[in-house]
């Protein structure tokens, strides 16, 4: 196992973790933070997140070679190493903690509204079928861990899907912490509050001013939806069916991270 000051960030995406990553990737305070890292590793882009993904569903997994050499590669000449998006929320409870000595692991959440949104209409989830195995097999293991309520997988659409992947974002962090320190932030927290961010940085020992911190939170990195992305207008977009759905399933991970519905 390898030993060192790691830290994990990880979420469901389109969270601003790229934006993040450049935030807290600051060398010349011992710190070095790189967004998905496994995906340069793995060989084979096409097959990239499959295959992490597969991993994180074996407990028995080994960790790949290249990836634990370039973490440790890291942790020697480092004080803090963080790994931000490489794994999602499964591998915080199954293979991450036998590999490494993961010293804090970091939810980054987002409105469920605009980040959904993003998620189904920018993402992998919107290139591939209910029945693949993104949803037919991944997601359903997260459907499978809270007892797997309402009706038969088979019987949901792909939308309530998308919605579930969403609700992971509150019971997620709570299965996570059962092995080891959890925090949740949320994003807009981070990018509008520059306190917040400031408090955030200071976590890691990170002293960027304040000025700084405000150019970083008004740069757009790697925004993938242009145009009005409030969640009112959003909303109004989505069909009575969606709502519905979104309300159903997202409603309590909504209130309990205190975003407001429409």
């Amino acid at each position: 196992m390898a030993k060192g000051n790691l830290v994990i960030v990880t979420g469901i995406g389109h969270a601003a973790t790229k934006w993040l990553t450049t935030v807290l990737h600051c060398p010349q305070w011992g710190v070095a933070f790189h967004h998905e890292p496994l995906m340069g590793i793995v060989p084979q882009a096409r097959g990239r997140w499959e295959r992490a993904r597969r991993l994180e569903m074996n407990e028995d997994a080994e960790c790949p070679s290249d990836y634990y050499s370039f973490i440790e590669d890291n942790l020697r000449s480092h004080r803090i190493v963080g790994d931000v998006m490489s794994w999602l929320p499964l591998a915080t409870m199954t293979v991450l903690r036998k590999w490494f000595d993961v010293r804090r692991t970091i939810f980054i959440v987002r409105h469920g509204i605009p980040q959904l949104h993003s998620i189904a209409t920018k993402s992998l989830m919107n290139q591939h079928s209910a029945s693949s195995f993104l949803y037919n097999e991944y997601l359903r293991c997260y459907w499978e861990m809270i007892g797997a309520p309402g009706k038969d997988w088979e019987k949901w659409t792909r939308w309530e899907m998308m919605c579930l992947w969403w609700s992971t974002n509150a019971f997620m962090p709570d299965m996570a912490a059962r092995y080891g320190p959890v925090e949740i932030h949320r994003m807009e927290d981070l990018t509008r509050d520059v306190e917040y961010l400031t408090m955030f940085c200071r976590v890691f020992n990170i002293h960027t001013q304040i000025p700084e911190l405000k150019e970083l939170q008004g740069k757009d990195v790697n925004r993938k939806v242009s145009g009005n992305r409030t969640p009112k207008f959003l909303w109004s977009k989505w069909t009575r069916e969606q709502q519905d759905a979104f309300r159903r399933i997202c409603g309590p991970g909504m209130e309990r991270l205190d975003y407001d519905i429409p």
